[in-house]
């Protein structure tokens, strides 16, 4: 810089002017990177899906579960606490807001890892509205499953053993697996009311009504204390409502004045190895042999128990194993297993099946108008 005449300039404000011109041209040129890192790490987030969340929980918990069980309880402590607490106290709770969508989105989620029950009462919530005349869909978490996009009619475990069982049950109602924030936005225009199965913290699902299963056999401490992954008050404040599933089982915690429903699981029927149904009272009496993969397997111990089976040996496993053939057992009574087990049962085992549902209360018009249900 210079002069008219090329003598330099010796005006000091000058020279303190070029200075801010610089500083501001290098973080002009810098903006784009840093708005390209947001951008990055955004997708990075956004790339973690539900169900990638969801066996990361699981993982952490049967892991602790573990080492507790070998004695380990240190060791099961610091597995518990490196599991990402932040979601589990509350902060990532979805908050009914409004989903601006052509459909009714409501997002069912349990609040424990595993076995709530959440499942079960988006069955029921979708043959009731589907009974009032709603056109119904339901995003499936894919648990377990190794494909996404529409579920076909019967089910398929490779869609995951939770979706399979939906499209079973639910003739007439569309079932997709898939991210719950776009699968929802895709159903647009298409249905009257969108449940989804799961999705209690993902805060990528705009919903018109939040519902959190909670299972009143289990113990609402929230881990690492105990298998809850958020509490009560947290579900409460970003106005979620509750459902109080399980209630009528032994060491049921009395339902909250302010729960919306309480439900409870009954057997209606079995199937037979043969196919054929038969009543509940083939079970009276009869000795059988439980076997089952799920989260919960006290529950079906105790509705087989309930109508007066005699059970011996029970063979249980983790939720969503994959039973083998080998597995089987050698002789001895009719092993029988739940619907859920069913989806993913292995050929040449022959087994009854206990089919169950959902006996509700408490569910009033108001609420059946606030979930886009229409009976």
């Amino acid at each position: 810089d210079g002069m008219p005449d090329g003598t330099p300039s010796t005006n000091p404000s000058r020279g303190a002017s070029s200075d801010g011109d610089a500083r501001r041209a290098s973080g002009a040129a810098q903006r784009p990177k840093r708005q390209r890192a947001e951008r990055q790490r955004a997708e990075r987030q956004r790339a973690t899906s539900p169900a990638d969340t969801l066996r990361a929980e699981s993982a952490l918990l049967v892991a602790a579960r573990g080492r507790l069980a070998a004695g380990d309880a240190a060791g099961a402590l610091a597995t518990w606490v490196s599991a990402p607490v932040g979601a589990w106290t509350g902060a990532g709770v979805v908050r009914a807001g409004g989903a601006s969508l052509g459909a009714r989105v409501v997002v069912v989620g349990g609040t424990s890892v595993g076995g709530a029950g959440r499942t079960a009462v988006v069955a029921w919530l979708a043959a009731a509205a589907s009974a009032g005349g709603a056109r119904v869909a339901v995003v499936g978490h894919g648990y377990g499953g190794r494909r996404q996009g529409v579920v076909p009619p019967g089910g398929d475990p490779d869609f995951g053993d939770d979706a399979a069982l939906l499209a079973a049950a639910l003739p007439g109602v569309e079932v997709v697996v898939g991210p719950r924030g776009p699968t929802a936005r895709a159903l647009e225009g298409r249905v009257d009311l969108v449940l989804t199965d799961g999705g209690l913290l993902d805060g990528r699902v705009r919903a018109d009504a939040v519902l959190a299963v909670v299972d009143a056999t289990a113990s609402g401490a929230v881990m690492p204390a105990g298998p809850a992954r958020v509490g009560l008050a947290a579900v409460r404040a970003a106005g979620a409502r509750l459902w109080w599933h399980r209630h009528s089982e032994p060491g049921a915690r009395p339902a909250p004045e302010d729960a919306l429903a309480r439900s409870e699981v009954v057997v209606t029927g079995v199937r037979l190895p043969d196919g054929r149904r038969v009543p509940v009272h083939w079970l009276a009496g009869r000795t059988v042999r439980p076997v089952c993969g799920i989260a919960r397997p006290a529950s079906f111990l105790n509705s087989l128990a309930g109508c007066g089976a005699a059970v011996i040996d029970p063979l249980i496993r983790a939720d969503h194993h994959p039973f083998r053939l080998a597995e089987r057992p050698a002789g001895g009574p009719v092993c029988v297993t739940t619907t859920k087990d069913w989806a993913r049962w292995p050929a040449g085992w022959p087994v009854a099946v206990v089919e169950t549902d959902l006996v509700v209360t408490g569910l009033t018009r108001d609420a059946e108008t606030w979930l886009g249900v229409r009976r």
